[in-house]
C-alpha cells in the first residue's frame, strides 16, 4: 500500500514538472495562443500565403494599423510575460477588453479566416503575421512596416527570401539563414 502511494505522489510530482516545463517553454518568447478562437493555425504554401494576403489585403491593413496603436494591449501582455517580445495568440478573449467591439470583431474575423500561427509587435513600427507551413521549419512572416526608418535588413535576415510586396509590406520564407550556416 505504501509503495502505491509513493508511486501515485511520484506520478503527479512528474505530471505536475512536465506542466510547468511545457509553460516555460511554450511562453519563451512571451507569447500567448490563439486557438481559442480560430481553431489551429493554418498551414499555407509560400504562394497560398500570398494569395491570401491579396484576398485580405484591406484586413491585413485595418488589423496592423489597429495593433500598433493599441498601447494599452501591449503593456498588458508585456506585463503577463517574462520575455521581451509580445507575441499575441488570442487565448480566451480576455484581450477583448482592450478594444472597441469594432475592433474586436474586426480581429476575431481576422483571426478565424487567416489562422495565422501569431501575430507580433516588434517595437513602435513593425507587425509580424506569422504563417505555418507543412515544413516545420519553414514558416511564413508577413511584416508591415509603419515606417521608412524601420530596418529591414534586420528581419532579412531571419529568412531566405525576403521580397517587398508593396511601400508597408514584406514576405519573408524559407528557412532561417541562422539554420543554413
Amino acid at each position: 500500500m505504501l509503495k502505491i502511494n509513493i508511486v501515485k505522489k511520484v506520478l503527479a510530482i512528474s505530471l505536475l514538472i512536465f506542466l510547468l516545463i511545457f509553460l516555460v517553454i511554450s511562453h519563451l518568447d512571451a507569447s500567448i495562443s490563439i486557438n481559442s478562437i480560430s481553431g489551429k493555425p493554418k498551414v499555407y504554401t509560400k504562394d497560398e500565403a500570398l494569395n491570401m494576403f491579396d484576398d485580405e489585403r484591406k484586413e491585413f491593413d485595418e488589423i496592423a494599423k489597429i495593433l500598433l496603436s493599441n498601447e494599452s494591449f501591449w503593456q498588458n501582455v508585456k506585463d503577463k510575460e517574462t520575455g521581451t517580445v509580445a507575441d499575441m495568440y488570442f487565448l480566451d478573449g480576455e484581450e477583448k477588453k482592450y478594444f472597441s467591439k469594432e475592433e474586436w470583431d474586426k480581429i476575431n474575423k481576422f483571426f478565424n479566416n487567416t489562422r495565422p500561427y501569431s501575430i507580433s509587435r516588434r517595437g513602435d513600427s513593425v507587425i509580424i503575421f506569422d504563417y505555418r507551413t507543412s515544413d516545420k521549419q519553414k514558416n511564413i512572416g508577413i511584416y508591415y512596416f509603419s515606417n521608412a526608418q524601420t530596418d529591414r535588413a534586420y528581419y532579412s535576415q531571419m529568412y531566405l527570401h525576403f521580397d517587398n510586396i508593396d511601400d508597408h509590406w514584406y514576405v519573408g520564407y524559407g528557412i532561417s539563414k541562422a539554420f543554413t550556416k
